[in-house]
């Protein structure tokens, strides 16, 4: 039987790829619209405080709470969702949005 040797430098390749690169996309893109809904359902829980010193519940988000990056690095390509915005950054911290859809 044949011994079996990997080409790293093809599987490199292949991660650092277009087609990776936009397999990554596309499955961060899917992670993200999930996190953003989960979001809005959080949005009447959300306080902000007001300039008059007041709270309120934000109706909407002026952009989303998380957005997709892709990243090449030196051997692969990496795919994530990260926070877009101070609410963002609230709603994770505060619910866990990511956390919860890693798993």
């Amino acid at each position: 039987m044949g011994r079996f040797v990997m080409d790293k430098a093809g599987i490199e390749e292949i991660c650092k790829s277009p087609e990776m690169q936009a397999a990554l996309k596309a499955e961060a893109d899917r992670i993200c619209s999930i996190a953003n809904k989960i979001a809005k359902t959080h949005l009447s829980k959300t306080k902000i405080k007001g300039h008059n010193g007041g709270t309120f519940a934000p109706k909407q988000f002026n952009r989303p709470p998380y957005a997709v990056h892709v990243d090449v690095l030196d051997h692969t390509a990496v795919g994530a969702v990260h926070t877009n915005s101070e609410l963002g950054r609230y709603d994770n911290a505060k619910h866990e949005t990511l956390q919860s859809l890693s798993h």
